[in-house]
C-alpha cells in the first residue's frame, strides 16, 4: 500500500456569485505540502475558498493522527469552467501524480457544481487506460451537468438524468440541496445520495464562522452555501455514520492506512 495520498479539490465556476471569495482563511498549514494549482484558480481563491480550507483541515487532522509527513501528500487545487480546459488540466495533473507517486497512491477527490462535471469528465478519460487512479473516496457537492455532457456523464432514468460514477471509484458520496439556485444532480446509485433541505439544516442551529475576519454566515439550503453547510453539518454518509466534509476526508485517510 502506497504511503502517498493525493487530494484533488475542484471548485465551482464562481462566475455569477463570489460569496466564497469575500472572506479569507488561515491557509498557513498548507506550507510544507506538495501543491499543484491548476491555471483556472484565481489568486484570491487560493486563500479565500471554503473547499480548499476545509479539505486542508481534514488532511491536517488525519496527518497528525497518523504522525505522518507533509511530503507524503499532494494537493491538486482546481476550478470548474465552461469548456474543456479545466478537465484536461486535471486529467494531466492526475497522470503526472500517478507517474511520480505511483499508481497505488490513495486518491481523495472533492468537487462542487461545475467542478463535479470536470472531475467526472477527467475520470472518464482514464477509460482507455489500463492504469487508473486509486480513488478511495469521491465527494461530489451539488454537481452541475452541462447539457453538452449528458450522454457522456449521465444516465437517464424515469425522465431524469443522473450522474454516472466510474466503476473504479471505491466509495462515492453525493450531497445536493433543494431550495435555491442550481439544484444539483443525483447519482444513479440511489443510496449514495443525501438531499439537504432546510428543515434538516435547521435541526443543528449552526452558523459557519471559520473565516479569518470573524465573519459569520447563516446556513441556508442554497447552492451558494453548500461548501459551508457540509463543513459544519453532518452531510456525508460514511459507513453507518453521517459526517461533515473535513471529518469524512480525515476518516477516508485514517481508515485506509490503519
Amino acid at each position: 500500500m502506497s504511503p502517498y495520498t493525493i487530494i484533488t479539490v475542484m471548485l465551482g465556476m464562481n462566475r455569477f456569485h463570489q460569496k466564497d471569495t469575500k472572506h479569507s482563511f488561515d491557509m498557513s498549514a498548507l506550507d510544507g505540502y506538495n501543491v499543484v494549482w491548476l491555471p483556472q484558480v484565481k489568486e484570491i481563491e487560493k486563500t479565500n475558498s471554503t473547499l480548499f480550507y476545509e479539505a486542508l483541515y481534514g488532511i491536517e487532522k488525519a496527518r497528525i493522527e497518523l504522525k505522518d509527513e507533509r511530503d507524503n501528500y499532494l494537493f491538486i487545487f482546481g476550478r470548474g469552467t465552461i469548456g474543456a480546459f479545466s478537465e484536461e488540466w486535471l486529467f494531466e495533473a492526475l497522470q503526472q501524480a500517478m507517474h511520480y507517486y505511483g499508481n497505488d497512491a490513495n486518491h481523495i477527490m472533492v468537487a462542487k457544481s461545475f467542478g463535479v462535471a470536470d472531475t467526472l469528465t477527467a475520470l472518464t478519460m482514464f477509460k482507455i487506460y489500463h492504469k487508473k487512479p486509486n480513488i478511495q473516496s469521491l465527494i461530489t457537492l451539488d454537481g452541475f451537468l452541462p447539457p453538452t455532457r449528458k450522454r457522456k456523464l449521465a444516465k437517464k432514468d424515469d425522465g431524469e438524468w443522473y450522474f454516472k460514477i466510474p466503476n473504479y471509484v471505491k466509495r462515492h458520496f453525493n450531497v445536493v440541496q433543494r431550495l435555491k439556485g442550481t439544484k444539483g444532480r443525483l447519482v444513479i446509485e440511489k443510496d449514495h445520495n443525501l438531499i439537504l433541505r432546510q428543515n434538516y439544516i435547521d435541526k443543528f442551529d449552526l452558523i459557519y464562522d471559520h473565516y479569518n475576519d470573524g465573519y459569520k454566515r447563516e446556513l441556508e439550503a442554497s447552492h451558494f452555501n453548500m461548501e459551508e453547510i457540509v463543513s459544519v453539518i453532518p452531510s456525508i454518509k460514511l459507513d453507518t455514520d453521517i459526517e461533515t466534509l473535513p471529518r469524512a476526508i480525515e476518516r477516508s485517510i485514517t481508515t485506509y492506512y490503519q
